[in-house]
Order: structure tokens, then sequence, then C-alpha cells
């Protein structure tokens, strides 16, 4: 996780988290972190740049800090599966990796609808829920969760076709799964980017209150 300034105002708006204007990359870290690392059935809670507590022999600890952008690193295989403490840690750090994409609703049920709110829930990472746009909402890229967006590649709906050749002019159809969505990954924005997209969000703010 960059801790650039910029990068963490995008990253605190993208969470849904409020600051101010003069806001510090310091205090802007602790609400990220406090957020992304909010576990429901873990015991205990990372600081981005806190160490993790003595919970598996000294000898097998990594030399670097377990911080939140090294546990989205590790692998769970590594892990001893009596270590859970450390394996939740792993998994909600992964789940919670945000991804830019653009997102197109296919299902013509729900075609016309601007966005959703999109929820998951697993004994390792707790309730996470987003209001993820669809369409010209996420044209320029919307940053969600790996774990939601793991959800909505998964998701499909029912497409009738028609048979071609029905008899006596009678239309006979074929039911076939196919995804909801058109899912686009984009590359992850660069400093500059992530600088003007984080001056204009301050600035909208800023406005607003």
């Amino acid at each position: 996780m960059a801790n650039d300034i910029e990068t963490l105002r995008v990253q605190a708006t993208e969470l849904g988290i409020k600051f101010s204007g003069n806001t510090g990359a310091k205090t802007l870290q602790e609400k990220i972190t406090r957020e992304m690392t909010r576990p429901q059935n873990a015991s205990v809670v990372l600081g981005d740049d806190e160490p993790l507590p003595e919970i598996m022999p000294k000898a097998r600890m990594p030399e670097a800090p377990l911080t939140l952008a090294r546990l989205q690193t590790m692998n769970v295989q590594d892990v001893s599966p009596q270590n859970q403490v450390l394996i939740r840690q792993i998994v909600r750090a992964k789940a919670l990796v945000l991804r830019r994409v653009q997102i197109t609703n296919l299902d013509p049920q729900d075609a016309e609808l601007s966005g959703a709110v999109i929820t998951v829930m697993n004994k390792y990472t707790g309730k996470v829920s987003k209001f993820v746009p669809f369409g010209e909402g996420s044209e320029n890229g919307y940053h969600v969760p790996q774990i939601l967006l793991n959800h909505l590649l998964a998701q499909k709906f029912v497409l009738r076709k028609p048979n071609k050749g029905g008899q006596f002019g009678v239309k006979t159809y074929k039911s076939t799964m196919v995804p909801k969505f058109a899912i686009t990954i984009l590359p992850d924005l660069t400093k500059d980017e992530l600088k003007a997209l984080a001056d204009r969000q301050s600035a909208s703010q800023a406005i607003s209150d």
C-alpha cells in the first residue's frame, strides 16, 4: 500500500471514509487500516505499519514486519494450520486488495440499474459490502475489493435463445447460463493520475462540506 497522501486520499474515498482536506497522511492511514482490517471473527486488528504480536515461534517469523502490505503478499499455504489468527489476517488482507475495473450489466432483467450494493461474507473476512456502479458509473474505472470482484465474476443469468428451424412456424427456445457482468480489469492508476483524482475528490468534498 502506497504511503503518499494522494493514494491514501483515493483509498479512503473508495472505502467510504470521511476526511477533511487538511487530514494528514498518518491519520488517513490509521482510518484506512481500521476499516480494511476490521475483523468480525478474528481476534487481532493490524495497523499498516504495526507488527503482529507473538503468535508463532520467533524462529519461524519472517524477518520483515507483518504489515498489511506484506500480508497481501503472503501465502496461507506457508502458515501452520494451527495459526488461525495469521491465516485469517492473510486471507482478509488479500480479499480487500482494491482492483480497478469497468463493469457492464448484461442481464436484461436489471440492465437499467446504475449499480448495486454487493455484499459478501465469510468466516475469514466477515462482512464486506460496497456500492458498485455499472456502465457509465465505472467508465473511467472503479475500485472494487478483490472479494467482491470474485463474486461479480461468478454471477450468471439465464439467457433464452430461439432454436433454429422451428417446425410449423412455432418458435422454440433453449436456455443457457451466461455471465451476468462484462468486467474489464484496468491497470492501476499512475502516481500522477492518483494525485489528479485525489485533488478532484478533495475539492468536491470541500464544496459539499
